[in-house]
């Protein structure tokens, strides 16, 4: 009885909300807008839209959208965080949100909560990547990191390509990283759940495996591995 109490209660919990919520479809004019926000270092997307993110000389964030709902975008900075999001409220769709970011110098990290996509373009350094969500973060060139760390939680996809002095990898559920192409002298990678992850490691892979995920290497590195479940360490 509880059990079903509580599942009503989240029902009619959503219900109010998607009432309660304006909803905008997306029609007529697309224009652009630049965004008046600097000296940040992390951006987090917690929207559905298509983010490129690329070295300039100063800081520049473009969006483009319908014009009926170029105002419903957020764009919030907390310390040296950018943060893109949607007005409370507000339910958005078809919507063709493009959002080109320039940033002078490194940029630490890059974060998706939700189902957008990220697409690095001639970044000079970056520290941490992450997907929770059903997001896609992919590399347009081919870059070198020192230290890089990626982490999924959910089904979102990251590809790179390039040499990294070393990489280290995690995913919980059953995200995909795609990094045959990055080049990493060491590799950290442990996978929980039903992900998948393509690495090339030169020197040294950590793998620690639990459930059915599958890790697929390339390269002819030192292994350390410890294993359970059905998962497999796959040599490409």
């Amino acid at each position: 009885m509880k059990s079903k109490l509580l599942i009503l209660s989240g029902f009619l919990t959503l219900f109010f909300f998607s009432v309660n919520a304006d909803n905008f479809n997306g029609s007529g004019k697309i224009v652009s807008r630049v965004i008046n926000v600097t000296d940040f270092n992390s951006i987090v997307l917690a929207s559905s839209a298509n983010v490129e993110i690329s070295n300039g000389t100063t800081f520049s964030v473009v969006l483009t959208d319908y014009e009926n709902l170029i105002d419903l975008h957020k764009f919030t900075k907390d310390n040296s965080t950018l943060t893109i999001g949607t007005k409370p409220n507000t339910s958005i769709r078809n919507s063709v949100a493009k959002i080109k970011i320039t940033v002078p110098g490194a940029l630490f990290s890059v974060k998706i909560s939700g189902s957008g996509d990220v697409k690095i373009n001639k970044l000079k350094t970056i520290k941490e990547l992450s997907v929770s969500g059903s997001g896609n973060i992919s590399g347009l060139t081919h870059e070198s990191y020192q230290d890089i760390k990626l982490h999924i939680s959910g089904s979102g996809r990251i590809k790179l390509n390039g040499v990294a002095n070393s990489t280290v990898v995690s995913v919980s559920g059953s995200g995909e990283l795609y990094l045959d192409d990055l080049k990493s002298q060491t590799v950290d990678c442990k996978l929980s759940g039903s992900g998948k992850a393509n690495v090339f490691a030169v020197k040294k892979l950590s793998v620690s495996l639990t459930g059915s995920g599958i890790i697929v290497y390339s390269g002819n590195p030192e292994i350390e591995k410890n294993i359970k479940g059905s998962g497999q360490l796959i040599h490409k």
